[in-house]
């Protein structure tokens, strides 16, 4: 069984690294570039290794491999996916749980996974980091080698995603009820190496503590408390998320009956699905913390929401004739399937993503790049002034280097001596007035602007100009 899965996923990583390769998508227009950038900013400046927003321990791991464009960082993602999904299914073998080879099946049947994959976000090494810590965990209660590793590597899971620090108290109290208290402190030891050694390039100890995430009222709104699970519905397909949901129900049913509070299916599976859909829920619907109500957040669970949908599976299976099972299976993940195709919309959406550049980066790369590189030959040499991540792509600018670019933030706060007299201005509707105040009205009072072109599309307007200060 374990070369199987080892050949299947070997295949399934070839098959879409290959695929990767072979398209021009970036995976969104903001976040996704920006995390190649911090990735790619660490191969010559070790100050970028301990950035909080960017995610630290993702940074290192992805670093490498943004030496082959962002295809290179795609393809590392997609890599953490696929082996993601593997080590799922060894959990389950090693757990001795039934059919673990629909781990896959589960895990790749919805339209999410895949799709996040294709992208420079951080969400699939942290998934896994994540089922990688707890593969090891369970080995570590007969080996005290991966114990050790185990502790030491979940550690490190809120370095890969901040909110994962909610997850860390859980796996404190396994270690105490599985008699492991003296590898406990390991949770620890992510925060204090990174505290110490980020403190020679930042210049503070407690730097790991400052959160780019205040506790204020966010930017982006509020909104429902159903909302992360009606976009499961949809990541996952819905049959998929049905027996995820049941099966999450079974499982803490059967621990506290059994009063089984040790046990894997409680402390590292059911709550900690539980808990981390929970705590997004709450800053979403309370609107704190900068949340955006974004669905990719749950990715970093998504090793353990397939192991409670195969729990689920492997239960109501028994109440299926053996005959049946193949007949069951094609239902079930057939139905997986039409529920993905019945919302087009959406499966628009996530192909886009993966396989695709959207329609305003399709603006820019055939009509505003172009025109500014046939105006200005030396554009390269000029700072750009920029809220579009990958307007940068497309030029070359590294939008981490002052010197290449800097944001509108600099306009706004007047910082005209950190601008220079030659840079290129590219306002944009979309980005510009959400995060400043410069919107187009307060654009074209600026007297030291010069407007050189203006493009219109889809409801978004560009605007290119020059500065007249000498």
């Amino acid at each position: 069984m374990k070369r199987i899965l080892l050949a299947s996923h070997i295949l399934l990583f070839l098959v879409l690294a290959s695929i990767a390769f072979l398209n021009p998508a970036v995976g969104g227009e903001g976040d996704t570039i920006m995390h190649f950038f911090w990735a790619n900013q660490a191969l010559s400046d070790p100050d970028a290794l301990f950035r909080s927003w960017a995610k630290p321990f993702f940074t290192l791991f992805a670093a490498p491999w943004t030496l082959f464009g962002f295809a290179g960082i795609k393809v590392f993602n997609i890599l953490c996916g696929v082996a993601a999904s593997y080590f799922t299914s060894l959990y389950a073998i090693e757990k001795q749980w039934l059919r673990p080879f629909l781990i896959p099946l589960i895990a790749f049947s919805g339209p999410a996974f895949i799709s996040y994959l294709n992208t420079g976000l951080t969400e699939p090494f942290a998934a896994l980091v994540l089922i990688l810590g707890l593969y090891l965990l369970n080995k570590g209660q007969s080996d005290k080698r991966m114990a050790f590793a185990a502790y030491s590597l979940l550690s490190f899971l809120p370095f890969c995603r901040s909110e994962a620090q909610v997850l860390l108290p859980l796996f404190a109290l396994y270690g105490l009820l599985n008699k492991q208290l003296k590898y406990v402190p390991l949770l620890a030891l992510g925060t204090l190496s990174y505290s110490i050694i980020g403190s020679y390039f930042r210049g503070d100890i407690l730097w790991v503590f400052n959160s780019p995430y205040v506790a204020g009222a966010s930017v982006y709104g509020s909104g429902t408390w159903s909302h992360y699970l009606e976009r499961l519905n949809i990541m996952l397909s819905m049959p998929i998320n049905l027996s995820f949901l049941v099966g999450l129900v079974l499982m803490l049913i059967i621990a506290f009956r059994k009063k089984a509070w040790a046990q894997n299916e409680l402390l590292v599976i059911a709550l900690p699905s539980l808990i981390f859909i929970l705590a997004h829920s709450i800053v979403w619907t309370l609107g704190i913390y900068a949340s955006a109500g974004l669905e990719r957040v749950l990715i970093l669970i998504f090793p353990l929401l397939w192991l409670i949908s195969l729990y689920f599976l492997n239960t109501i299976v028994r109440y299926i004739p053996a005959k049946l099972n193949i007949v069951a299976a094609i239902v079930f993940f057939g139905l997986s399937g039409y529920s993905t195709i019945d919302r087009p919309h959406e499966l628009k959406k996530y192909y886009q993503q993966a396989y695709a550049i959207g329609p305003y980066q399709k603006f820019l790369k055939k009509k505003v790049f172009p025109h500014v590189k046939e105006k200005y030959p030396d554009f390269r040499d000029k700072q750009l002034v920029s809220d579009l991540p990958y307007f940068s792509l497309l030029s070359g600018h590294n939008p981490l280097n002052p010197e290449e670019q800097v944001n509108w933030q600099r306009v706004e706060l007047e910082l005209y001596s950190q601008i220079d007299s030659n840079a290129l201005f590219l306002w944009d509707s979309h980005n510009v007035p959400f995060y400043t105040k410069v919107d187009e009205e307060y654009l074209r009072s600026i007297s030291w602007l010069n407007i050189q072109k203006e493009w219109e599309m889809g409801g978004r307007k560009y605007i290119l100009l020059t500065s007249n200060k000498r």
